[in-house]
């Protein structure tokens, strides 16, 4: 069955009058058959505070499969709102009608063309090409290629580097999609292997250590790439493998939405900042299942009695979230809400049970 593809339409809002903000959002609804459109203005509320307009568009982005931009003018926010989407490794469309010819938004963006018509057309084009490809995994099985894993293991390996996590992946991914797609080609075959990934990813690598333009910025990033799992170079999202040498995790971010919003009174930027050993064991069974994005920590509270340690996981009405309640105990409290995000919403149900799997394993599944 195919699905449309999600597609969030980025372009000037503040400053702008009503006639500015929609007219070519509504020749792209015209236009674009095959999209399932998240439009911004379609509920703007003048009464949101700025962290809920900001929350609410990033999330969005995030659920989208690919951004169409109107650069129309210079616009602050979509600048940031094109950024945010390259970190989560997401298709960038650019109309620049009024030849702003600005080099910052060709580094972001896939294309960049004159007209929103053609922009259409590009970006249901890459997002097809995308969408075809097949990975062939190491244990037989397959899935859908998705870039946002791939960007995310990237941004791992530079962290471990110690380079930028966001330009440096970027670099990386315009040549990696190059040399994967001439790998393609010369199969033809809309197939890869996981070992087909490894080796454009650290062909492009190489390229840009030879490149004297590039080779200070990229430095240690192909060893990181080369060793993240175990030496061996697994092009699959596993990137690290655990201390004790068991299964490995995921290379999935866990934080908390707020300051100090959990339970052990301090913010929570990466799972070893848990200072819970339970927490931090059933956190990570969480991170080893396939096709989770990113944990967040949200709000927390004191039970009566606690069950923990002991982790609750509840079907989400969000698109692309599941919920949950980690009981343990903490300075300020017994329970610890969390969000978790997948990659790809048709499989949040498959994801949920994977999760609840793990749990029941270890008996950490609440009942």
């Amino acid at each position: 069955m195919h699905h449309p593809y999600k597609v969030y339409l980025a372009g000037p809002i503040s400053g702008c009058n009503d006639d500015q903000r929609r007219h070519w959002r509504a020749e792209v609804h015209e236009k674009a058959r095959h999209f399932d459109i998240i439009d911004p203005t379609a509920n703007l509320d003048p009464e949101a505070s700025v962290y809920e307009v900001i929350e609410r568009d990033l999330t969005c982005i995030e659920e989208a499969d690919g951004l169409l931009v109107c650069m129309w003018k210079e616009s602050i926010g979509t600048a940031v709102g094109m950024v945010h989407a390259r970190a989560k490794g997401k298709v960038v469309v650019v109309v620049d009608p009024n030849r702003l010819n600005n080099r910052m938004l060709e580094f972001y963006a896939d294309a960049v063309v004159r007209t929103v018509g053609d922009a259409v057309k590009v970006l249901e084009r890459l997002l097809r090409a995308e969408r075809a490809v097949i990975v062939l995994k190491k244990d037989g099985s397959e899935r859908p290629f998705d870039r946002g894993v791939l960007v995310e293991s990237l941004r791992e390996v530079c962290r471990r580097a110690g380079r930028h996590d966001i330009i440096v992946p970027q670099l990386v991914l315009v040549r990696a999609l190059a040399e994967l797609d001439g790998r393609i080609g010369r199969a033809g075959q809309h197939r890869v292997t996981t070992t087909d990934i490894e080796r454009s990813v650290a062909s492009a690598l190489a390229a840009l250590e030879a490149s004297e333009e590039h080779r200070e910025a990229v430095g240690g990033v192909a060893q990181a790439w080369k060793t993240r799992a175990g030496g061996k170079g697994a092009a699959e999202p596993s990137s690290r493998a655990a201390a004790d040498g068991c299964e490995p995790v995921l290379a999935v971010s866990v934080a908390s939405d707020k300051s100090h919003a959990t339970i052990w009174g301090k913010t929570v930027k990466a799972l070893r900042e848990i200072p819970s050993a339970a927490a931090r064991g059933m956190v990570e069974e969480i991170m080893r299942v396939e096709g989770v994005r990113d944990i967040r920590l949200t709000k927390m509270a004191s039970a009566s009695a606690s069950r923990g340690p002991a982790v609750q996981v509840m079907t989400s009405k969000t698109p692309g979230v599941i919920e949950g309640k980690l009981f343990d105990k903490g300075v300020r409290g017994n329970v610890q809400c969390f969000q978790v995000r997948v990659h790809d919403e048709r499989r949040k149900d498959e994801v949920r049970r994977g999760i609840e799997e793990r749990l029941r394993e270890k008996r950490w599944l609440a009942k």
